[in-house]
This record gives C-alpha cells, sequence and structure tokens, in this order.
C-alpha cells in the first residue's frame, strides 16, 4: 500500500498552482550551485545523502533550498575536522 507522508502532501499542492516554489530546486539547479554534474546529485540524493522530496504526478525529484545549505555546512564541517 501507498501512503504519502504530509511534507509530500504539502509539496505536491504547493506545486499545483503551476510554477515551483521559491524555495526549491531542481536537480540542475543544484548541480550549478554545488558545481557538479546532475548525476552526482542523483546519486547523492539515491545514498540519502541529500534530502529530497518528490512532486507532481512524474514524482519529480526536488530540494529544499535549506537542505541544500545544510547539506554545504556539514560537507565544510567534515573537510574542516
Amino acid at each position: 500500500m501507498y501512503t504519502r507522508d504530509k511534507e509530500t502532501i504539502r509539496m505536491q499542492f504547493k506545486y499545483r498552482n503551476g510554477k515551483l516554489p521559491d524555495d526549491m530546486l531542481t536537480i540542475g539547479e543544484v548541480a550549478g550551485f554545488l558545481r557538479v554534474h546532475p548525476v552526482t546529485i542523483r546519486r547523492w540524493e539515491k545514498q540519502n545523502r541529500l534530502k529530497s522530496c518528490r512532486i507532481g504526478p512524474k514524482r519529480s525529484i526536488r530540494f529544499m533550498r535549506k537542505d541544500v545549505s545544510a547539506f554545504i555546512k556539514q560537507q565544510s564541517q567534515a573537510k574542516g575536522s
């Protein structure tokens, strides 16, 4: 049985007005921001290193801006250690 969590339902509701909310980023936008290939972003998402959500009927991958910022902070702390 397929169940949806509240976050997924909230994201789908926001997306239905036809445009992506400002706080959500596509794979390409995140890749450009982090200066890595989009395949790297997909790999990090599958490894649960980078938190994502799925929206719309095609279940497209999107990233919350705050999660990308948290990922950057986590990576910079790991390099500093």
